[in-house]
């Protein structure tokens, strides 16, 4: 761990500027902080949240017991007798109230509450999404210290390999071909570590811009690669992501809010009665009367609105099967690309640093 964290703090120091750097304080770095300022800084993940205000808006509108108000109105008026009898001042005043029978405010009630935790597991995928990129981001920026470590110590094997065969050629122990393979080999130890630097860059500036840090911050990165061996199975990782993946959760609360959508729909279908009641006055009489209207379904009958619930149910339902085929290929690349670079790092360390040293190591002896 002391050579990942050295390289990747003498790294930090000089993409900074020396003279900057000292000003700064030193951020040491674990992936528990990584992740906790992710979700301190992400405006994402802060939106999200805000969404989820959002839908609880809606079911506060959906649970108000009646969805319209009571509707009053009030006439007055002067009556003029066509017999030339005495003018009259006649009133009338009236009340009507919209009931829902067919179960509408309930199923809007469901469809809120499915849209919440459908909000909710949104919420949860995007912060999932995020902390999934801070933690590739972030071994991504140790495996490319170790990769630098590694070719930072084949370019001064491969350096020293020069200087040795360049005294052997001088003394003539070896030919001018052996002195022209050790300056190709210093050549292609230089590009790996051009290569190598650039892509420590590259993971450093997408990890400090996904927790929030300046990408001139001196940064310590604390932590080391897992092995193979800690990893679980594959099947063990798709259980549990089938069971806790933010994105299945969000997908099966879309189910449950388009399922009570359908249910919605087919109870709008149904008229609502409206009771209303009327008091008036007819040349000096008083009238209480009350009243009862409904519309009759003959051409609107919610047919589109409904067509369209079922439609989207049975959308959501295909999305969320290819949600899981997503995210078993998803699960198993990403294994297969940790063991694929795994593999190469310890096939670097084991096989070509290790032959350098040992040439090294035979050529100081002849």
């Amino acid at each position: 761990m002391g050579r990942l964290s050295g390289s990747l703090l003498v790294f930090a120091l000089c993409s900074a500027g020396v003279s900057g750097a000292a000003e700064k304080e030193l951020i040491k770095l674990d992936l528990t902080r990584a992740l906790a300022l992710a979700r301190e800084n992400s405006p994402l993940i802060r939106a999200a949240h805000q969404r989820i205000q959002e839908a609880e808006g809606d079911l506060t509108t959906a649970s108000i017991l009646l969805r319209n108000n009571p509707v009053a109105s009030f006439a007055y008026g002067r009556r003029e007798s066509a017999s030339g009898g005495p003018t009259q001042m006649d009133s009338d005043v009236a009340l009507s109230q919209e009931f829902e029978i067919a179960g509408q405010r309930r199923a809007r009630i469901r469809v809120a509450t499915a849209e919440i935790e459908g909000a909710r597991a949104s919420t949860a995928d995007i912060e999932r999404t995020i902390e999934a990129a801070v933690a590739v981001s972030f071994f991504e920026a140790l495996a490319a210290t170790e990769k630098l470590s590694l070719v930072d110590t084949n370019a001064r094997m491969a350096e020293e390999l020069f200087e040795i065969s360049r005294v052997r050629v001088e003394k003539g122990a070896s030919a001018p071909i052996d002195l022209n393979a050790s300056r190709i080999r210093v050549a292609l130890a230089r590009g790996q570590q051009a290569e190598a630097l650039a892509a420590l860059r590259r993971s450093r500036i997408v990890l400090l811009s996904l927790v929030g840090i300046g990408s001139g911050a001196p940064v310590d990165l604390v932590g080391s690669l897992p092995s193979s061996e800690e990893l679980p199975e594959p099947e063990a990782l798709l259980t549990q992501a089938y069971a806790n993946r933010p994105d299945i959760v969000a997908a099966e609360a879309e189910i449950r809010a388009a399922e009570a959508e359908v249910r919605l729909a087919r109870a709008e279908a149904w008229p609502s009665p409206v009771l209303g009641g009327e008091y008036s006055r007819d040349e000096g009489d008083r009238i209480a009367s009350a009243t009862l209207s409904i519309a009759l379904p003959v051409f609107q009958r919610n047919q589109g609105v409904r067509q369209r619930a079922e439609a989207v149910l049975k959308r959501v339902r295909e999305e969320l099967a290819l949600i899981k085929v997503q995210v078993e290929r998803e699960v198993r690349e990403l294994l297969a690309d940790y063991e694929r670079a795994r593999a190469t790092l310890a096939l670097y360390d084991e096989e070509v640093v290790s032959a350098m040293e040992e040439n090294v190591s035979l050529l100081r002896t002849m």
